[in-house]
């Protein structure tokens, strides 16, 4: 299902409001132009705003860079190595040792929660390894922490939103089982404008597996059952906004990398104990220099006027910052 319907209409309606010509192209509709009145032109394609450094958004893109970089700034990172193709795995191997299980195993670039393995024993880094080396691609390790997932979202020098994400989960009723209630949240993410599309693959069969369930299981009434390792909204999972909460500390720490790595407009994926507390320990896990805003309207209808409120905040920082 395509989000372009949604959001499209949207950055029209701001850029009426805002006294914006837009013009969205016609064939793909995945393309629009904003003309301002001074005449000059900002092109938006696929819903980001291309508003960042190129340099830094490569570096945001890459893992490797990205990680090296925080630490060099002196932000706290995942423990971790770098395997880059055709490289021995000896250190792989070594380090797995180090670190211990779970462990995280990531494509060197990939979003939205693609690419990225949780491992739980010796068995399964390896055979992760292997298929990555065999697709002759880098990879990161890194040690799991088992801190609350968190994106916060800042552009210029303001923190705009800020959410606790949650992976996908069904909670028992006592007569339906895992694979009916996986389709009732399927059902409600329709009901609610939510696209996002829940599937059945081998890592949510493994992962069911190490509870001792199974699609059939029918989990006694109130019994939460988490169904995915990742907590991307784009997996399945859910968020808790906490932008008025958010603790100063936390907000001044996003603010400071959005500035060390020019990036205008920042999704910095965090984990820590609770994000609206004094800061504690944490870690970065990664920066996303094209940070989805449409992630609340599709929690629920309700809350499009407040993604029209975030995109509203973009297009009058283009207006009023680079055009």
């Amino acid at each position: 299902m395509s989000r372009k319907p949604i959001i499209f209409p949207l950055l029209k309606t701001i850029c009426e409001e805002q006294n914006i010509n837009f013009i969205e192209e016609p064939s793909r509709k995945a393309f629009g132009v904003m003309i301002f009145e001074n005449g000059r032109k900002f092109f938006v394609k696929d819903l980001n705003f291309n508003i960042n450094y190129t340099s830094s958004m490569r570096i945001a893109k890459n893992k490797a860079l990205s990680s090296y970089f925080l630490n060099l700034f002196g932000y706290n990172v995942p423990k971790h190595i770098m395997v880059y193709q055709n490289e021995s795995l000896k250190k792989a191997y070594e380090f797995i040792d180090e670190i211990d299980y779970p462990a995280i195993v990531k494509l060197n670039e990939s979003s939205q929660g693609n690419g990225v393995y949780k491992v739980y024993n010796y068995v399964e880094f390896d055979r992760v390894v292997k298929m990555l080396t065999d697709r002759n691609v880098s990879f990161q390790i890194q040690k799991y922490y088992s801190y609350n997932d968190y994106r916060v979202v800042v552009l210029g020098d303001k923190v705009i939103s800020a959410y606790q994400r949650i992976p996908l989960y069904v909670i028992g009723d006592g007569v339906n089982t895992i694979e009916h209630l996986l389709k009732l949240k399927q059902n409600a993410f329709i009901s609610n404008g939510r696209d996002t599309v829940l599937s059945v693959d081998t890592a949510l069969i493994e992962k069911l597996k190490r509870y001792g369930y199974n699609l059939k299981t029918v989990l006694c009434k109130g019994k939460k059952c988490t169904l995915r390792d990742v907590s991307n909204l784009s997996a399945g999972g859910d968020c808790i906004d906490l932008t008025n909460k958010i603790h100063k500390g936390y907000m001044e720490l996003c603010v400071n990398i959005a500035k060390d790595f020019n990036l205008n407009l920042v999704g910095i994926d965090i984990m820590c104990n609770d994000l609206c507390n004094s800061m504690n320990d944490y870690v970065i896990l990664e920066i996303n220099s094209s940070p989805g805003l449409d992630n609340y309207a599709y929690s629920g209808w309700k809350q499009e006027e407040y993604v029209k409120q975030l995109y509203t905040k973009v297009i009058l920082y283009i207006k009023n910052k680079l055009c």
